[in-house]
């Protein structure tokens, strides 16, 4: 990954622009950016990342978070509100949209998130432009206010080519205090960011004011981000090309590139997004095809977690009531004992509600990354409610999937839950059958650490 060129011209384009702030929670390849901007400490998840980010901004630093798609999930409310209540210093989401599934269990498309308040993402479609988002971004967040999206798709890291460094752009920015703006009537609050929105289309415009197409066939290919592999497909269609790479979406310029067009081809990843938003712009005038990228098939590469399989051996042969997990490196382990997973942290909170539900005994297992990420703030309900679940905590040392990160805080400090540590290869298979079968039948919430030491 350190010779990708693309992501290097980004974070070269970022530590341009003026740079001053980074935070992260790991997924794809937001760690790589983090840590090639200097970053040194993982937040304890994206929420937390995104709103130190937020007051990295307020206190006039120019700031980066980096995320995974479905990080954005974890941190949308901070993020959509950041978008209405806007920014001081320039503030910018680096976000990976694993369209490919190369590290995902799901091949999610974030930019119907834009639907919700608006904003300005950007899809750099060539390594100069990478570099040139990366450097523009920030100037781009303060002068129009909302913090600047800058979405990653899986064929961006496949570019090759060079870049011209600029010079370094100077932070002006100081602290804000600003009580007006950030504090606000909703109504107040929502004509700003009318008013904002208005702007960046009018920004959006003015940025393809030089764009010159040609007119050479009834037929126009429209290129939505980076779209290598489609746009072979139609490599012996006699076409024009529009490139895109912000959103949103040039409307004059595709509504002039498509005037007098029989057949539109529009490319994009994830979803028919665009498409969408182009065919409700041209009232389907034109015949159109879109593609939304190769959706891969990883089934056959995906790995069959062995590490814990005696663990997992042991908690199967005590016929458990329900055994939940997190989406993980283990989750699909070579027993077959975990029989749900949702998302990171959220097997703690889904068998709590097993339990208020009717199951009697159910095991949630989780890694140490992802109790921290959300499971342990999930405890104090559980004692509250007065439930009773098996939580089983593989201490990996750190966040595996990300090559043991040291995580934040200690999860081993639970108050009055009760809790019993092993360790994983001095523990037998019969042991760690009479600890589950103890844990079910005394039917009472305990927690147990396993690790690897």
């Amino acid at each position: 990954m350190k010779n990708n060129q693309a992501l290097q011209s980004l974070i070269c384009g970022l530590k341009d622009g003026g740079l001053d702030l980074v935070t992260n929670f790991p997924g794809g390849q937001s760690y790589f950016v983090f840590n090639e901007l200097g970053g040194s400490q993982i937040s304890m998840n994206e929420r937390v990342a995104f709103e130190c980010a937020v007051g990295g901004s307020l206190a006039g630093r120019r700031s980066v978070v980096t995320l995974k798609g479905a990080g954005l999930n974890a941190c949308a409310d901070v993020f959509l509100h950041s978008v209405l209540s806007g920014v001081n210093a320039g503030l910018v989401v680096v976000l990976f949209d694993d369209i490919e599934a190369q590290s995902s269990p799901e091949r999610q498309d974030s930019r119907p998130y834009i639907d919700v308040f608006g904003g300005l993402w950007l899809e750099p479609t060539s390594i100069g432009e990478a570099y040139g988002f990366g450097r523009d971004a920030f100037r781009w967040s303060e002068d129009l206010d909302v913090p600047v999206v800058i979405r990653i798709t899986n064929q961006l890291l496949q570019l090759v080519g060079e870049f011209d460094r600029l010079p370094i752009l100077k932070n002006k920015m100081l602290l804000m205090h600003n009580r007006d703006k950030y504090i606000s009537h909703w109504k107040r609050r929502n004509d700003n960011l009318k008013v904002k929105n208005v702007k960046i289309k009018e920004f959006i415009e003015d940025y393809y004011k030089d764009y010159n197409f040609s007119f050479g066939s009834e037929v126009g290919i429209i290129k939505v981000g980076n779209c290598q592999r489609e746009v072979e497909k139609y490599r012996g269609t006699h076409a024009d090309e529009l490139v895109v790479s912000t959103y949103p979406l040039p409307e004059k310029l595709i509504y002039n590139f498509a005037k007098g067009r029989k057949k539109l081809i529009v490319l994009e990843q994830g979803v028919n997004y665009a498409e969408t938003k182009i065919r409700s712009l041209l009232n389907n005038k034109q015949e159109f095809v879109g593609d939304t990228g190769d959706e891969c098939d990883n089934s056959k590469e995906w790995p069959v977690f062995v590490e814990w399989e005696k663990m997992f051996l042991a908690l199967k042969s005590i016929s458990p009531d329900f055994v939940v997990g997190d989406e993980g490196t283990f989750t699909d382990e070579s027993t077959k004992t975990i029989e749900f997973c949702l998302s990171m942290g959220a097997s703690v909170g889904v068998a709590l509600c097993l339990s208020m539900a009717g199951v009697r005994y159910p095991f949630a297992v989780v890694g140490d990354a992802s109790f921290a990420f959300s499971g342990k703030q999930t405890l104090d309900e559980v004692i509250h409610r007065k439930k009773n679940i098996g939580i089983i905590i593989l201490d990996n040392g750190g966040a595996k999937s990300v090559g043991g990160m040291p995580i934040i805080g200690d999860i081993y400090d639970v108050g009055k839950m009760a809790k019993k540590v092993l360790n994983y290869n001095q523990t037998s298979l019969e042991q760690f059958q009479n600890l589950f079968k103890t844990m079910k039948e005394g039917n009472k919430s305990s927690i147990l650490y396993v690790q690897k030491k």
